[in-house]
């Protein structure tokens, strides 16, 4: 009998730590997703200043190429549409904090694309490609815009980010 009673006291502590190793599963899939829920909301939240950068940013280069703001955010192909948002892309990403993705929401494109865009706009600057040009004359008039406002930001270069 009492080898039994045992065996019951066997099983009902292995059921026991069954459910507190599933529990234990359950609680760290919660922090799990808990923590990235955190990360990206962290993510997305981007200082004022470089929130600003961004909104003139892409007023001077929907000035610059006389394209809209629907133009940019458009799936358009136009040669001064895909380069207005190329420039928006890298600019945007080598002058601000912003992610690829925040920057690409802004335009309604997915983060790739803005790396592709700083990726192009490193090869023109490489190559001495005549769009280069395009892409620092929109930096000085950004620059004149900026300091006319007293807004002074470090870009990813200046902090040795990239």
């Amino acid at each position: 009998m009492g080898h039994l009673v045992e065996k019951q006291h066997e099983k009902i502590l292995i059921a026991d730590l069954n459910n507190l190793v599933n529990d234990l599963v359950k609680a760290r899939h919660s922090i799990s997703m808990t923590l990235n829920a955190t990360r990206n909301t962290l993510r997305n939240i981007l200082p004022e200043g470089d929130r600003l950068v961004l909104d003139i940013l892409l007023s001077v280069i929907i000035d610059y190429f006389d394209v809209s703001v629907d133009e940019m955010k458009s799936d358009s192909r136009q040669g001064t549409v895909m380069r207005a948002r190329r420039i928006f892309g890298a600019m945007g990403y080598n002058r601000t904090k912003a992610s690829y993705a925040y920057i690409g929401r802004i335009i309604n494109k997915d983060h790739a694309s803005i790396m592709n865009h700083c990726k192009r706009i490193k090869q023109y600057e490489e190559t001495n490609d005549h769009y280069y040009d395009e892409y620092l004359e929109i930096e000085a008039q950004l620059d004149v815009k900026l300091n006319r406002l007293n807004v002074h930001r470090k870009s990813r270069k200046d902090e040795g980010v990239d």
